[in-house]
């Protein structure tokens, strides 16, 4: 069973002035419920992006833990306005959960398809290389050790 969540852009062209307080709580909450469901969607993503760098003390998987740890403090954030103003976040919701690959929560970004899909680690330096050369119109070379998986990921 799927339970439709109206989509940021349907909540905030509410005309605001036209809402009694209750009416005006009651879409805050609706609000913050989303803002709730897509931060924390983003969080899967992100560690999969992390893990998949298999030097984790790369700058660029260090950035990445970074953007983690934001995303998660902009979940609890979300979740601790929503419960001040009378809300209860939806983590023990079964709906909760988000969905991969799927869409982000909301209809943030509609056409985008978020995906876990884990294929190989990716050397930061090598993939640096690949973009560079690519933009020059070359094909990127193939190291012989590419094929092969470093990634810290757990599989299963």
């Amino acid at each position: 069973m799927t339970v439709a969540h109206p989509t940021v852009d349907e909540l905030v062209d509410v005309d605001v002035s036209a809402l009694d307080r209750g009416a005006a709580i009651h879409l805050l909450q609706q609000l913050l419920t989303s803002a709730v469901r897509l931060e924390y969607s983003t969080i899967a993503p992100y560690l999969t992006a992390m893990w998949s760098i298999a030097d984790q003390s790369h700058p660029a998987a260090v950035s990445v833990r970074r953007v983690v740890q934001q995303e998660m403090l902009h979940t609890s954030l979300a979740a601790n306005l929503l419960v001040a103003v009378g809300g209860s976040p939806p983590f023990a919701s079964p709906t909760f959960q988000p969905a991969y690959p799927g869409h982000l929560p909301g209809g943030v970004l509609p056409d985008l398809v978020v995906d876990l899909r884990h294929r190989r680690a990716v050397r930061p330096e090598r993939r640096t290389a690949c973009i560079d050369s690519t933009r020059r119109g070359s094909s990127p070379a193939r190291s012989p050790d590419a094929s092969r998986s470093t990634s810290t990921m757990p599989t299963g």
